[in-house]
């Protein structure tokens, strides 16, 4: 059991969804070996990160418009417009992943490290994107992949209006003691 897995227990107890015994009785279960066990993490820890790649957006988006302004090459100046477009995407994305769902991934093999990481989805850029394709879908592959495309968009506005404190989870164990834990929300 990890220090962020006896935090949240903890955290539990002092907002009062758990009493003192059922948190004991919880950590007791939690230590005891046998099949992996494992609580979701707590996913508003995880919504300031959005400031990482809006930070690094921005600093890029500085730096590629003072090449533009200063190169004479031609070839620079490309590399600077390509720049300038990664930079105003990264921007988005971050802005976006302050209020978009994360995802995390727990990989807890039964020999060896456990594997962990996090990432937001852009859910609400993904919408957008089928919304434009859809059009162009429903003209070109037909009647099946428009309503395919239908379900996605469902699917995603879904996921974006799950309430983002009680996360979906998905829990994958193999015979072989193996676990894959999958963290929505």
């Amino acid at each position: 059991m990890t220090d962020d897995e006896r935090l949240y227990v903890l955290e539990m107890v002092a907002q009062g969804r758990l009493t003192v015994e059922e948190a004991e009785r919880l950590l007791d279960i939690l230590v005891r070996p046998g099949p992996v066990r494992d609580i979701a993490p707590p996913m508003a820890r995880f919504r300031r990160y959005w400031e990482i790649p809006f930070l690094a957006g921005v600093i890029l988006l500085v730096l590629a418009t003072l090449c533009i302004s200063t190169v004479s090459s031609p070839w620079l100046m490309i590399l600077a417009w390509v720049a300038l477009v990664m930079a105003v995407l990264l921007v988005a994305v971050g802005w976006l992943s302050q209020w978009s769902p994360w995802l995390h991934l727990r990989f807890i093999p039964r020999h060896g490290p456990k594997i962990v990481f996090s990432l937001p989805l852009p859910t609400q850029l993904a919408a957008w994107g089928l919304a434009l394709a859809h059009p162009l879908v429903d003209r070109l592959a037909g009647r099946e992949a428009a309503e395919y495309l239908a379900l996605t968009r469902s699917l995603l506005g879904a996921l974006h209006d799950h309430p983002p404190s009680e996360p979906i989870a998905i829990h994958v164990d193999d015979e072989d003691g193996d676990a894959i834990h999958i963290y929505l929300g």
